[in-house]
């Protein structure tokens, strides 16, 4: 019997619509562990400054678990968004992401109107 598979380190991809070039979809996947959330955040406001977006759409249904480094994950791309002008959605949250943020009393900070789009 061998060793449990790890989850997937946290990566991201990024793409830009043709029919909307004004916005940017991120797609964070996998562990988030405390360093991938600053890389994470880093590398969103790198892209805002490379591609002028206005919106930042960030598609984290495939974040593998809802713990305080993917609270964290979110956080700092929403500062990213924010430095940069941007709003932010996110799309896919799990119920278990949605309901740290709240416990947490993030989901305003966030949540800049445009909301969430939940899984499920």
């Amino acid at each position: 019997m061998g060793a449990p598979e790890e989850p997937p380190a946290a990566s991201i991809q990024a793409l830009r619509p043709a029919h909307d070039p004004r916005t940017l979809i991120v797609t964070i996947r996998g562990l988030i562990d405390r360093s991938a959330a600053a890389r994470l955040g880093d590398e969103v406001g790198d892209l805002l400054r490379a591609t002028g977006a206005s919106l930042v759409v960030c598609d984290v249904g495939g974040v593998t678990q809802a713990n305080a480094d993917a609270v964290d994950a979110v956080c700092r791309v929403r500062l990213a968004a924010r430095r940069y002008g941007c709003r932010l959605r996110l799309r896919h949250a799990s119920p278990e992401l949605v309901d740290l943020l709240d416990l947490m009393g993030l989901c305003d900070v966030v949540d800049d109107g445009s909301g969430f789009d939940r899984q499920g």
